[in-house]
């Protein structure tokens, strides 16, 4: 099984993103995590389901 994913597969949302739309993320790429980026697209945090 690959543990690598494409980056628009990978689930994110921007850091002024509601609490709603990171469960929307997560729910529809069914990874468990959303990462949070920042406005230049670069991780700043991550979100689980868990």
């Amino acid at each position: 099984r690959d543990i690598m994913r494409k980056a628009d597969q990978v689930p994110s949302i921007h850091d002024q993103a509601l609490l709603s739309d990171a469960v929307l993320e997560i729910s529809l790429k069914g990874l468990g995590f959303t990462a949070i980026v920042d406005k230049n697209s670069k991780p700043i945090g991550i979100f689980t389901d868990g």
